[in-house]
């Protein structure tokens, strides 16, 4: 008799917390707000996005004009994230992880118009391209007769550790039997899309396409491209039809580059479009956890002032899932 009482209750209570389910913004806020309050932040899940974005772009952002891994950006990844106790990193790790930003995201929509695949260094966006096809290969997306496979790559002299080496391996993933190695490496980002794509062994449908290559000159003063320069770039050139968009990229960076696809399309005018951004998780383990933290705060700072200005533009707040 307990049991039943017991199941009874429990049914019940679920059923109850799925008609209670917030909207994607409070929900969001929730999450969000613990990261807040661990830099002790006075703010709370009543806040708006402005004032959590407020507190984000004067504390979370890496130098102005620095790489992720610059030693000037790593300084500031140790002196934010030090002064918090090991009980408030695991609370804002658990933050991160409950808002999506630690886990591979799969697409909904298996039938995309267009597959943006954001640039980034050689072994990331080798992973950028496996994971595609790894969709497609496992049935996650089909590839339609007209869908276009569109790598944005931007103006960026390779990294120091995007050595020769570095670049003729693929490791961990397959090399095309019938690749041949060009005369010449890649020197630029803007190299790498076509340098990949000939030398990952990809399965049938999707080998069988022949990408757009976007390259984006980098503006004046600036050290490379931006996500939002080759996302501009491709609507410019192309202008693309409607359709559904799938956005390739890598968390913790999945969020934040749907976000910046979306808002530079309704800022080009650019209407009837739909829009999924996914990715496998980057699993940077060997890094020291204060970096791990600070990349996650630096990314989670842009994708908020993409959150707030997305919402201007639109004129709602129902949007922030890309």
């Amino acid at each position: 008799m307990l049991k039943k009482q017991f199941t009874f209750l429990l049914t019940f209570f679920v059923a109850t917390c799925s008609f209670q389910e917030l909207p994607p913004e409070d929900q969001w806020k929730n999450h969000a707000v613990k990261i807040f309050q661990a830099f002790k932040a006075d703010l709370t899940a009543e806040s708006s996005l402005e004032e959590m974005n407020a507190f984000a772009q004067s504390n979370f952002l890496r130098p102005r004009g620095q790489e992720r891994s610059s030693p000037e950006t790593i300084a500031h990844y140790k002196e934010l994230v030090g002064p918090l106790t090991l009980e408030e990193k695991v609370v804002v790790y658990k933050a991160f992880d409950a808002l999506g930003d630690l886990k591979d995201v799969l697409p909904q929509n298996r039938k995309p118009d267009y597959i943006l695949i954001m640039g980034s260094t050689a072994p990331s966006l080798r992973s950028r391209i496996m994971f595609l096809n790894r969709l497609v290969k496992e049935g996650h997306i089909v590839l339609q007769p007209t869908v276009r496979v569109v790598f944005l790559s931007g103006d960026r002299p390779l990294f120091p550790s995007e050595t020769p080496e570095v670049l003729m391996s693929s490791a961990p993933y397959e090399q095309q039997g019938e690749w041949v190695v060009p005369e010449t490496l890649p020197q630029n980002e803007m190299d790498l899309p076509p340098f990949l794509w000939e030398q990952l062994k990809l399965t049938p449908p999707l080998s069988a396409l022949e990408p757009l290559y976007v390259n984006a000159p980098k503006k004046d003063g600036a050290k490379r491209a931006t996500t939002a320069d080759t996302v501009e770039a491709f609507a410019h050139k192309y202008t693309p039809k409607t359709g559904h968009v799938l956005v390739i990229s890598e968390n913790p960076f999945v969020t934040y580059q749907g976000l910046v696809t979306k808002m530079l399309f309704l800022q080009k005018g650019l209407k009837g479009f739909t829009f999924e951004a996914v990715g496998a998780i980057h699993r940077a383990k060997e890094r020291p956890f204060y970096i791990r933290l600070g990349v996650l705060l630096d990314n989670f700072a842009r994708a908020l002032y993409q959150r707030v200005a997305l919402k201007k533009v639109e004129g709602t707040s129902n949007n922030l899932k890309t």
